[in-house]
């Protein structure tokens, strides 16, 4: 696309929107819009599958803007990547959409269990498999009490190795996938 690529971004919580608008940043992808789950409202994946097919659906209208995108974004939690993006793809299917297409622009990113199993991979603070609840676990509250401390920080160093892992440790597979997935978006 000889135009910058731009996205309109969905996702579950206000630190996933500081990571991915940073990460754009980066990439010279053009933020246009980011929606939120609203907190305290319940369960933020549910909101995020909800909105999905309301954001489809306007993107698809908007076919003329070929480097228009859209970033969605739901934590993996317990269910994992493949089963989100099934999740996402019956979204679609109760609105009586079509499901996601090859050629469209629009990227899935699931972090698994969520955002900060990412961070602590990409800046190396620790090193959590996929089936580590970190928020819960008692080994990572070391590691996500440093994250807090300095999020801004460590924010920047996590985009700043995309999508390379320190050490070249090997990336978790979620991870994997949304490097797959931001190319739809120009997120390379």
């Amino acid at each position: 696309m000889s135009q910058s690529h731009r996205v309109r971004v969905l996702c579950e919580d206000r630190r996933t929107e500081r990571f991915l608008r940073r990460l754009c940043e980066r990439l010279n992808v053009r933020v246009e819009e980011i929606l939120v789950a609203p907190s305290g409202a319940g369960d933020a994946s549910r909101w995020v599958i909800a909105q999905y097919r309301d954001r489809v659906r306007q993107l698809r209208s908007k076919r003329f803007q070929s480097n228009l995108g859209l970033l969605a974004q739901v934590d993996g939690d317990k269910f994992g990547v493949v089963d989100r993006k099934r999740q996402l793809d019956k979204s679609l299917a109760d609105a009586s959409l079509q499901r996601r297409q090859n050629d469209e622009p629009i990227a899935i990113f699931v972090p698994t269990w969520c955002i900060e199993t990412w961070i602590l991979h990409l800046t190396g603070i620790a090193e959590p498999p996929e089936s580590a609840q970190v928020k819960r676990d008692p080994t990572y509250q070391d590691a996500l009490h440093e994250l807090d401390a300095d999020e801004r920080g460590h924010l920047m160093k996590a985009v700043a190795g995309w999508p390379a892992a320190p050490g070249g440790a090997a990336l978790l597979p979620s991870l994997q996938d949304a490097c797959t997935e931001g190319r739809r978006v120009g997120i390379v």
